[in-house]
């Protein structure tokens, strides 16, 4: 089944060019969007995989969003999801609520200003039950920082959260993220 495409091919932007990574990233997550409409519409994808009953319903639930130059709080639900990817251009500080993230999935979320700056990004999670997770951070360069009190931003600048959510009876429930 062939992905229609009315964008341009993602090669050859100039990333170092503002408006460029905005094209970039629109264009990225429209892709991204119909590969993953063109996955939901396979019929026999969950039964080939699936001969030996194994799989749940959710083994290909990939949860993607993109929101563009928004300065409003923004929630993802991400029930049954067995993997999280993102991108947001922010245009003020706001807060990314993902609600219901399963334990030990995959995220990823690519956030920068769409112009001015710095702003304030917070994230926050609730676990399957819609328990708040009880620490989400970040970890750089030996510094720990609680996302759910906020991280600036810079102008002109991009930061990609990587992580993984877990449960562990020492730790309790958390989403650690590397940017």
């Amino acid at each position: 089944m062939p992905i229609a495409s009315t964008s341009l091919p993602l090669q050859g932007f100039d990333l170092t060019n503002p408006q460029s990574v905005k094209v970039f990233q629109t264009q990225l997550v429209q892709q991204l969007s119909q590969i993953q409409s063109v996955l939901n519409q396979l019929p026999t994808s969950q039964s080939i995989l699936n001969g030996s009953g194994a799989l749940q319903q959710s083994a290909l639930n990939l949860v993607m969003f993109g929101f563009s130059a928004t300065g409003t709080n923004q929630t993802v639900s991400c029930a049954g999801a067995t993997s999280v990817a993102g991108v947001i251009t922010i245009s003020a500080g706001l807060t990314l609520a993902l609600h219901n993230v399963p334990f030990g999935i995959p995220i990823q979320i690519r956030v920068n200003p769409s112009s001015g700056g710095p702003f304030t990004f917070t994230i926050t999670a609730t676990d399957p039950t819609g328990t708040a997770y009880s620490r989400v951070e970040g970890f750089r360069s030996n510094a720990v920082t609680a996302l759910t009190s906020g991280i600036s931003v810079p102008a002109a600048a991009f930061i990609n959260f990587i992580g993984l959510s877990s449960s562990s009876t020492a730790f309790g429930t958390s989403i650690e993220f590397t940017y």
